[in-house]
């Protein structure tokens, strides 16, 4: 299976990386450059890829429309993010427009295309989620979100901050 990273940027290019190296790609021609992906591919995507925990019924939640569980846990208690990572709400990254345009994703309200329409198969999901060698083995486009510099930050943060557990 390929792996191919973006950082997506509404305004400015984005940065593609794959086999042939880094990329910049005008937002207009994202879609273009995605679409002549072959399968297998794991597309590592920068930015929110989920929006309300069930975008059917979007709005039931007190911050459906603003911010996940996993910004709200970063953005507090041990695990706040340090000063130069940004952990905004998903509807404070101004990269999920692009996001929406190129892969559909977030879907955030009943009248957004069904998972199994859009262009990748969002990972994880609840038939492989849970086992890279089955997911290493598929024969389709996923799409999995990244944060780069939470997980350095998490892989390093023992080291640089003795004090925590």
């Amino acid at each position: 299976m390929r792996v191919v990273a973006v950082d997506p940027a509404p305004t400015k290019e984005s940065m593609l990386y794959c086999k042939q190296g880094f990329k910049s790609v005008p937002a207009g021609k994202m879609e273009g450059a995605l679409d002549c992906l072959e399968p297998p591919v794991l597309l590592c995507w920068d930015a929110p890829l989920t929006g309300p925990k069930d975008p059917s019924n979007a709005g039931k939640a007190k911050r459906d429309f603003s911010q996940r569980c996993i910004e709200s846990f970063f953005s507090k208690g041990q695990f706040k993010a340090p000063k130069g990572i940004s952990v905004r709400s998903y509807s404070g990254c101004p990269h999920w427009t692009i996001t929406r345009s190129v892969l559909g994703l977030p879907r955030v309200g009943r009248h957004d295309r069904e998972y199994c329409t859009l262009p990748f198969v969002l990972m994880p999901d609840e038939r492989y989620g849970k086992c890279g060698k089955a997911v290493s083995k598929l024969h389709c486009k996923l799409v999995v979100e990244i944060h780069p510099a939470v997980a350095a930050w998490l892989w390093c943060r023992r080291k640089f901050s003795p004090k925590e557990d």
